[in-house]
């Protein structure tokens, strides 16, 4: 049984489409029919702070795994948050405004409505907002996590790098500068994979963007089945490739 650590995201718990057709599964159903090795996987939330390449370290030691996949998202330099940047300038009042504003993105049917919508871009413009992390800092994640696996002997590590460019804005403008951070991003940590012989996943043209409904959900974050599948296969074939090349 080979044993897959996967460091993904909030999409890997997304309830709107089944555990059997989400990412890791597809994936490792994948994996299994290319290397004829039976597969399973471990399921770990990445956020990519400086202390968590010491918690990967320990997952690590924990789990043993044969194989890592690191996922690097967009989301954590391209999407600009109202509420975060109300936290970051404003301490404990901007904390609390910051509390509301997530409780009502955590509302399905508000954070899928035209209404909320045009609200969040409204601020967007006038009051402006925050990404989660820089471009350097999570390039420097990363790069920690990938020599911390591959200090382990025998692990197979695979890197995917940010899919998409998203934004609550949608305006061209808007997705434009998120595509601009997206590509460096993707082209920083690519450099990283070559340098330390990573296999990587990711292309210089986003894969798809908030305006395809056919594979976004309303909230204009979280996939459809059909990206789950599209993206779960195409990692599938990375591990088996980078796993049989190391057996």
């Amino acid at each position: 049984m080979t044993t897959i650590l996967r460091l993904g995201t909030s999409e890997d718990e997304n309830d709107r489409v089944p555990a059997s057709e989400r990412t890791a599964a597809v994936a490792e159903r994948t994996f299994a029919e290319l290397t004829g090795q039976p597969a399973a996987t471990i399921s770990k939330r990445m956020w990519p702070t400086p202390a968590f390449p010491g918690l990967l370290k320990r997952w690590l030691d924990e789990t043993e795994p044969d194989l890592v996949l690191l996922w690097v998202a967009g989301y954590w330099v391209t999407y600009r948050s109202v509420p975060l940047k109300l936290q970051r300038r404003l301490g404990s009042v901007g904390g609390k405004l910051a509390d509301a504003g997530q409780a009502a993105a955590d509302v399905r049917w508000l954070a899928e409505s035209r209404p909320f919508h045009f609200g969040r871009r409204w601020l967007l413009r006038t009051v402006g907002g925050e990404a989660n992390f820089s471009v350097d800092a999570v390039t420097a994640v990363v790069e920690q996590c990938a020599r911390t696996v591959l200090a382990k002997e025998g692990t197979v590590l695979v890197v995917r790098g940010p899919q998409n460019a998203l934004s609550a804005d949608t305006s061209p403008k808007a997705i434009a500068q998120a595509e601009r951070t997206r590509l460096e991003l993707h082209r920083r940590v690519r450099a990283v994979c070559e340098r330390l012989h990573v296999e990587y996943i990711g292309q210089d043209e986003p894969y798809e963007t908030a305006a395809d409904r056919g594979l976004f959900l309303g909230d204009l974050v979280h996939g459809t089945a059909a990206m789950h599948r599209q993206r779960g296969e195409e990692e599938g074939r990375a591990m088996a490739a980078a796993w049989l090349r190391e057996r």
